[in-house]
């Protein structure tokens, strides 16, 4: 949509030069050559420069993900970037090929036309109406193809990909449409805010929508990027505080240092729990034994993360499903049988009555899956197993960590104190419930830190596009702003007229973006989360992230037509009536 508008700009700027050259027996495929030549060595250019901002917008990035790597899986290090040539070719493939698509059309249309009709606004804008019908049938037909791509029962994340680009540019195509029945809508309101001002700005909408309806959908996608993406990160981040709190039920946990933030793997010498349990103002503790162990039956997926506890510490844990008789699932693991967690079971296709074989130290043993649980701690999933099933198996003696209990009238930072003092000739680490809580979430906001830059980007490219268009509907219209300021119209009138069109841009702009955003969103949740990690999370309405959308729809709109409108109060009436 930028190159779009930044070609069809170009166009316009040299429209009575085009209309001579046509006039002087330049043919039409001589004038497309001109226009796609020039469109051609831009792309070069902004390519080129866009490849080395590339490599180093990713060298100030490498940082923010090696932190969210260390965080969830190992620590890393890393001194240098590496650029693989394909990423390269690809990404200059992309900005040529974009670049000459959109500059297909302003080329054709500044061609099709005989050389006096290159010079008319009018041809092109009954052109752009002919064609309304077309587009809005071409958005219907986008939405569905996604929406059946998503039904396709797959894992492959490119279809879901592919399904969700072509939801988001149908959206983008209901431009045109919703644009003109939102001007006809605020045409008699923007006429009683600003009489008859008001009511020439929504009819200028309208009568250049060939400009209007392509900057207009360039800050819809912009803005339902930042819903889309808000709304997810809103709801997997209560998802996840949901899950913390039914999952992490003791008060304190004790744990040795760890290379990552997710799993204790670490020998800790299981004495350790009756030093902790002599402590004043311990109730009760679970132990939990955290190994990885080979799945033969999965020979191409890792090493199963397996987890293994004296008692399920937790408040309310929420399963998928579950075989156990009238749902005692902790008995039938007491019993012998396993419960996946739901990315594992994902991965693996583990479907209800399916038995999961794992080598143990007496050899490869068949346990019965009896439930799968919801679980956030790892894209790779887990076993979880009783630790009375786990001791008949393997022959390991050591724990992994604690979670400790203490009695209802006891302090939690007086215990935990003690807890320390009890342990101050290990390295073990004592923390209580809600500092780790605060450390998930602090993992979790550096995660989507990445995110925050990328939504800045769309909003900017947005502005961009209504700027663009701005200044050409300006340059186009130049005579006719001309012989208003000659009929009386005042600067301050001309200001009005200006932001009465962005002001509406924008408003269109951020009621669309909200039901594509939400779309999006739920696509981002309901099916590429599931497909890429195997979590299912719930959808959380945050009212303030579709308010705040809008406001930045509305703003961006608004901030695009302040130079434009600047340069019309400003305009010489003499010689805008002399323009052509």
């Amino acid at each position: 949509f930028l190159i779009y508008n930044t070609v069809t700009f170009s166009v316009v700027q040299r429209r009575p030069i085009l209309g001579i050259m046509r006039s002087l027996g330049a043919t039409k495929r001589q004038i497309f050559a001109l226009i796609l030549g020039e469109a051609f060595l831009l792309a070069f250019i902004g390519t080129a420069l866009g490849l080395g901002l590339g490599i180093i917008f990713g060298r100030l990035a490498v940082n923010i993900v090696a932190q969210t790597i260390s965080d969830l899986y190992f620590t890393v290090n890393v001194q240098r970037i590496s650029v693989a040539p394909f990423t390269l070719i690809k990404g200059a493939g992309i900005g040529m090929f974009a670049s000459l698509i959109a500059a297909g059309l302003p080329a054709y249309y500044a061609t099709r036309t005989p050389p006096a009709g290159v010079m008319r606004r009018s041809d092109q804008e009954q052109s752009a109406r002919k064609l309304l019908p077309y587009i809005t049938l071409a958005a219907i037909g986008f939405v569905i193809i996604g929406v059946l791509l998503l039904q396709i029962p797959t894992q492959d994340i490119f279809i879901s990909f592919v399904a969700l680009f072509a939801i988001v540019v149908g959206g983008a195509f209901f431009t045109p449409i919703v644009l003109v029945g939102m001007m006809k809508i605020g045409t008699p309101i923007m006429g009683q805010l600003f009489g008859v001002v008001g009511r020439m700005g929504t009819r200028a909408v309208v009568q250049s929508l060939s400009r209007t309806s392509v900057a207009v959908a360039a800050l819809t996608i912009a803005v339902s990027v930042i819903v889309g993406v808000s709304v997810m990160i809103a709801s997997f981040r209560s998802t996840v505080s949901v899950w913390l709190e039914n999952t992490l039920g003791s008060d304190i946990y004790v744990s040795p240092p760890l290379l990552t933030s997710n799993r204790a793997t670490v020998d800790v010498d299981p004495a350790m729990r009756d030093v902790v349990r002599a402590v004043d103002g311990v109730e009760r503790l679970s132990a939990s034994r955290a190994i990885s162990v080979s799945a033969p039956d999965y020979p191409d997926l890792p090493p199963a993360n397996l987890i293994a506890v004296d008692f399920d510490i937790s408040n309310n844990r929420r399963l998928a499903w579950t075989t156990a008789p009238d749902g005692d699932w902790w008995s039938a693991l007491e019993a012998g049988g396993v419960m996946v967690s739901e990315p594992f079971a994902y991965r693996r296709n583990i479907q209800e009555g399916d038995n999961l074989r794992l080598l143990t130290d007496r050899g490869v043993e068949s346990f019965p899956v009896v439930g799968v649980y919801y679980d956030y701690s790892t894209d790779q999933g887990t076993v979880y197993m009783a630790d009375v099933a786990y001791r008949r198996y393997f022959d390991d003696p050591f724990i992994s960590s604690l979670g400790v209990f203490i009695t209802p009238d006891a302090d939690i930072e007086t215990v935990m104190n003690n807890i320390r003092e009890a342990l101050r000739d290990t390295d073990l680490l004592v923390q209580s419930n809600r500092d780790l809580r605060t450390g998930v979430f602090v993992i979790f906001d550096n995660a989507f830190s990445i995110t925050i830059a990328l939504r800045l980007l769309a909003t900017v490219v947005a502005f961009i596009g209504i700027l663009s268009a701005l200044l050409s509907l300006q340059l186009e219209n130049t005579r006719q702003y001309g012989v208003l300021r000659a009929n009386g119209m005042t600067p301050r009138q001309l200001w009005q007229f200006t932001l009465v069109q962005t002001g509406m841009m924008g408003i269109v702009a951020g009621i669309l973006a909200l039901p594509i955003g939400l779309a999006l969103a739920m696509v981002l949740l309901f099916v590429i989360n599931v497909r890429s990690f195997g979590w299912t999370m719930d959808f959380y309405f945050v009212p303030e992230e579709f308010i705040l959308a809008f406001i930045v729809a509305v703003v961006a709109a608004f901030l695009a037509g302040i130079y434009p409108a600047w340069r019309m109060s400003n305009l010489s009436t003499a010689r805008a009536l002399r323009s052509e």
